[in-house]
């Protein structure tokens, strides 16, 4: 069974429409060029490297985009609620420090 993401109603419904149809990419395309763009200047050294490799340019800017936003949703979707449930069981102390 996929993992849910959200709660907000019953898992056939969810799966019904989120998991079996496809979004179109024009309503990402736009913000995905500009995470492209960043990332294509901010890791200068590192696709330098990837060229020195045979690889170009652009394919290691979307790989190295790919890995970034994989693995922050995983952290989105694992660590970080175990991470709360964690700060919630605390004590009254740490929580009067975090807030």
């Amino acid at each position: 069974m996929p993992l849910s993401i959200s709660s907000c109603g019953p898992k056939e419904i969810e799966e019904a429409t989120l998991h079996t149809v496809r979004l179109p990419a024009a309503i990402f395309q736009s913000d995905y060029h500009r995470l492209y763009e960043f990332f294509s200047s901010a890791t200068g050294l590192v696709l330098d490297e990837a060229e020195q490799s045979r690889i170009s340019r652009d394919e290691s800017c979307h790989n190295i985009l790919f890995a970034i936003c994989f693995n922050s949703w995983g952290g989105f979707k694992i660590l970080l609620p175990s991470l709360m449930n964690w700060i919630g069981r605390a004590s009254i102390e740490l929580l009067t420090r975090l807030a």
